[in-house]
């Protein structure tokens, strides 16, 4: 099972600020325990994660093989190995919320 850290508070108080900490952090390989780290914003989530993954992070004309790279990431094996930072996620639209995979 992933584990999850959930950190909330009221507008302004810096949770947005500590999830991009947390992305630069790895990025600067303060967790070396994972290989790779995604920032998403809820705000603009529109339907799954694997969507989001490549509409908020990657650009247009990226070689990556979408379906390698979500294959990639639902292994079992590699699950411990990829962190996701979902912030905002009291901002997920109403909509989103019901059909979306990341309340999963």
């Amino acid at each position: 099972r992933p584990k999850r850290i959930r950190i909330e508070g009221p507008p302004g108080i810096g949770k947005s600020i500590q999830c991009r900490k947390l992305a630069y952090d790895w990025s600067n390989d303060s967790f070396q325990q994972f290989d790779f780290t995604f920032l998403l914003q809820m705000r603009y989530l529109s339907g799954d994660v694997k969507d989001a993954i490549f509409e908020q992070l990657l650009p247009d004309d990226t070689d990556i093989d979408r379906e390698g790279l979500w294959s990639y990431l639902k292994q079992v094996t590699y699950q411990s190995k990829v962190l996701f930072i979902l912030d905002g996620l009291d901002e997920l639209k109403p909509q989103v919320r019901q059909t979306s995979d990341v309340i999963r």
